[in-house]
C-alpha cells in the first residue's frame, strides 16, 4: 500500500516535472 502509494506520488512528480519542462522549452519559440 505505502509502496503504491509513493509509486503513484513518483510518476505524479515526474509527469508535473516534464510537463513544466517542455511548457518552458515551448514558452522560448
Amino acid at each position: 500500500m505505502c509502496f503504491d502509494f509513493r509509486m503513484r506520488f513518483f510518476l505524479i512528480f515526474n509527469g508535473v516535472k516534464f510537463g513544466v519542462f517542455w511548457w518552458g522549452i515551448s514558452a522560448k519559440f
